[in-house]
C-alpha cells in the first residue's frame, strides 16, 4: 500500500521540472525546427494521415517525404513512430506537438532515474536530485533542441539499466519480464541506444556470474533465456522489417563522419555545453569520479558497478579516445555508432546516481558540512538546468528571425512565402502546410543503386524528389501510390517515388518487371503521349504481414494488461 507522498510528491516535482525545462520555448511561443525535425516529423505526419484515412501501410510512406513512398518506419523506431503519429493526429500544430512530447519525454527520463535511485536505496530527495539533473543534461534534451531520437533513447535507457542492476543484485529472482519489456520498448524507439543497453546488460551479466555457484548461474540463465524469448516476440516486427528491406536492397545508411574523433566529447570551458562539449558539466563529472575513487571501498556493490560504467563510458565518449584507429579496425562498429558522444548517455546515468550517494558517504560528510553539501547539490542542479534553458531559448528564438533553422544545408524554403509567413505556418498553421514550407533532402534508407564516389545523394534527392519538375497528381489507396500526369512526349521521365527490390510498379495498366531507377532508387519511366498513370506498391509476404499484425496485437494486449494491473494495484490503494 502506497501513501500519496510516495506517488504524488515525486511525480509532481518531476512534472514541474519538465514544464520548467520547456518554459523557454513556451515563452518564445515558437516551435523549433531542429536538425532532425523534418526527417522525423515527415514520418509522424505520414502515420497520422494513415490513421485518419483508415490505412495501414507499414512499409511505404504515402503522405510524408513528398509522397515518395520511401521506406523509413520499419527501419527506425516503428511502434514509437505510430504512437507519435497518433499524438500528432490529436494536436493542431507543430508547436503544441513539440511541447507535449517534450514534457512527456522529459517526464519519462525523470521517472526512470528516480525509480532507479530508489531501487539503489537512495532517499526520495536524493533520487529526485539525480532525476532533475539527468533531465536537464544536453544529451537528454536533444529531442527538445534538435528533435533527435538520441534524446528519446536517453529517456528510456534508465529502465533497462534498472533491470540490469536488479539482475546483478537478485540473479535468481529479478523480473525477466520487466527486462524484456524495457529493452523491447527501447528497441521500438532507438536501435543504437538499445544496442548500448545490451552492452550494459552484458557487462553487468559478466560481473554478476563472477564468484556465483553453479545453481545460481543456472537459475540466472533460465530467466535470461525466457527474457530473450519474450524480447524476440516483442521486437519481431523490427527484425522482419529490417530483414525484408535490408536483406534485399543495398540501403543508404545515415551520415557517418569521415573524422570520427571530432564527433567525441570535449571539455572546453571557454565554450557553452553542446552535444560535443561537456564544458563545466565535464568538470563536475571528473570531480565526481575522483571522489568516487577516494571512497570506492565505502560504496555498496551496486554503486561500484555504476562507478565503472561511468568511468568507462565517459572515457569512451571523449574526443581524445583513438576512435580513428578503431574505425580502421572495425568500420561497421563505428558506422553504427556514428558519434562517440552518444556513449555519454551511459556515463550520464551512472554519474547522476553517484553524485548524491558519494555526498552521503561518512568520510565525505566529515570533510564537508551539511551546508556545503547542499551548495554542491544546488550547483549540480542549477548548472545543467540553466544551460538547458539557454540552449532551448536560443533554438526557439530562430523562428523569430530570418534564420528559421540552425543548419540550412540541403534545405529549401517555399519561395512564395516570406520567412515570417513560414514561421507563422509552423506556429499556427496546418502540419502539412508547415512541412511543405520547409523541406530537407535526407536520403537515409533509400536504395544505393550504384552510387559513384563523386555522387552526392543529398543533392540527388533534392533534384529527383523535392525539386522534381514533374507535375503529377498523387493519390493514395489500397496500400499504393498513384501518380497521374500528362506528357507531351515520350522522353524518359523521373517519377519522384522510391523503388525497392520488392516494389511493384504498374505503368499505364502494365506491370513493369524490371523497373529502371536512378542511382538513389527513384523510378524512371518512358511515358506515352497523353495521360499517364504509375502505381507503386510494396509486395509484402503473408508471413511478414502476420508477424507485424501479431506483434501489434501483442503490444496492445500488453499495454492494456499493464494499465489494468497498475490501476488495480495503485488506484484503489492510495491513502488520501
Amino acid at each position: 500500500m502506497r501513501s500519496w507522498r510516495s506517488l504524488v510528491l515525486p511525480g509532481g516535482v518531476l512534472l514541474l521540472a519538465s514544464v520548467v525545462l520547456v518554459l523557454p520555448q513556451l515563452i518564445s511561443n515558437m516551435p523549433i525546427i531542429g536538425i532532425d525535425a523534418l526527417f522525423h516529423f515527415n514520418r509522424f505526419y505520414d502515420i497520422a494521415e494513415q490513421i485518419k484515412h483508415g490505412q495501414f501501410n507499414y512499409f511505404m510512406s504515402e503522405y510524408g517525404y513528398q509522397h515518395s513512398g520511401r521506406i523509413v518506419t520499419p527501419l527506425y523506431g516503428p511502434w514509437l513512430s505510430y504512437l507519435m503519429g497518433f499524438a500528432l493526429m490529436l494536436i493542431p500544430n507543430w508547436f503544441w506537438f513539440e511541447i507535449v512530447t517534450d514534457i512527456a519525454i522529459l517526464l519519462v527520463a525523470g521517472v526512470g532515474i528516480y525509480r532507479l535511485g530508489r531501487y539503489l536505496k537512495s532517499s526520495r530527495y536524493a533520487s529526485l536530485v539525480s532525476a532533475v539533473i539527468y533531465m536537464a543534461l544536453p544529451l537528454t534534451t536533444t529531442w527538445q533542441t534538435s528533435q533527435s531520437f538520441t534524446g528519446i533513447g536517453a529517456a528510456l535507457l534508465p529502465y533497462v539499466v534498472y533491470y540490469g542492476i536488479a539482475m546483478a543484485k537478485q540473479p535468481t529472482t529479478f523480473s525477466w519480464v520487466g527486462l524484456a519489456i524495457s529493452l523491447a520498448v527501447l528497441t521500438q524507439a532507438h536501435l543504437f541506444t538499445a544496442l548500448l543497453g545490451v552492452l550494459v546488460l552484458g557487462i553487468l551479466f559478466v560481473v554478476t556470474v563472477i564468484g556465483k555457484n553453479k545453481a545460481t548461474i543456472i537459475a540466472l540463465m533460465k530467466r535470461l533465456i525466457k527474457a530473450v524469448v519474450l524480447y524476440g516476440l516483442l521486437v519481431a516486427n523490427v527484425l522482419v522489417g529490417m530483414a525484408d528491406v535490408m536483406g534485399s536492397n543495398q540501403i543508404l545508411t545515415p551520415y557517418t563522419p569521415l573524422n570520427i574523433s571530432r564527433e567525441g566529447m570535449r571539455i572546453t570551458l571557454s565554450q557553452a555545453p553542446t552535444l560535443r562539449n561537456y564544458s563545466w558539466i565535464g568538470v563536475i563529472a571528473v570531480i565526481v569520479l575522483i571522489i568516487a575513487v577516494m571512497v570506492y571501498r565505502k560504496l555498496a556493490r551496486e554503486y561500484r558497478f555504476l562507478f565503472w560504467l561511468a568511468a568507462v563510458f565517459f572515457s569512451l565518449s571523449l574526443a581524445v579516445f583513438p576512435w580513428n584507429a578503431v574505425q580502421q579496425i572495425a568500420p561497421a562498429l563505428v558506422d553504427t555508432m556514428q558519434f562517440p558522444s552518444r556513449l555519454s548517455v551511459v556515463s550520464n546515468i551512472a554519474l547522476v546516481l553517484l553524485l548524491p550517494r558519494i555526498l552521503m558517504v561518512p568520510d565525505v560528510k566529515r570533510q564537508l558540512n551539511r551546508r556545503l553539501r547542499l551548495v554542491i547539490v544546488m550547483v549540480a542542479v542549477v548548472v545543467p538546468v540553466a544551460i538547458s534553458s539557454s540552449i532551448l531559448a536560443k533554438s526557439a528564438h530562430r523562428l523569430h528571425t530570418d534564420e528559421l533553422v540552425h543548419v540550412t544545408k540541403h534545405m529549401v524554403y517555399n519561395d512564395k512565402k516570406s520567412k515570417a509567413e513560414i514561421a507563422r505556418d509552423w506556429r499556427y498553421g496546418d502540419v502539412q502546410v508547415a512541412l511543405a514550407d520547409v523541406q530537407k533532402a535526407t536520403p537515409d534508407y533509400l536504395v544505393n543503386n550504384g552510387l559513384q564516389p563523386g555522387d552526392n545523394s543529398y543533392d540527388m534527392y533534392m533534384r529527383e524528389v523535392i525539386q522534381n519538375p514533374l507535375k503529377a497528381q498523387v493519390t493514395q489507396g489500397n496500400n499504393a501510390l498513384t501518380y497521374r500526369w500528362h506528357s507531351g512526349n515520350e522522353k524518359q521521365t523521373t517519377v519522384p517515388v522510391a523503388v525497392y527490390a520488392h516494389s511493384k510498379v504498374v505503368l499505364n495498366g502494365q506491370q513493369v518487371t524490371n523497373p529502371k531507377t536512378t542511382r538513389i532508387g527513384t523510378l524512371q519511366v518512358r511515358p506515352r503521349v497523353g495521360q499517364n498513370n504509375v502505381t507503386i506498391s510494396y509486395d509484402v509476404s503473408p508471413v511478414i504481414k502476420i508477424i507485424v499484425l501479431g506483434n501489434a496485437v501483442l503490444w496492445a494486449g500488453l499495454v492494456i494488461f499493464m494499465a489494468g494491473k497498475t490501476i488495480w494495484r495503485n488506484g484503489y490503494q492510495i491513502k488520501v
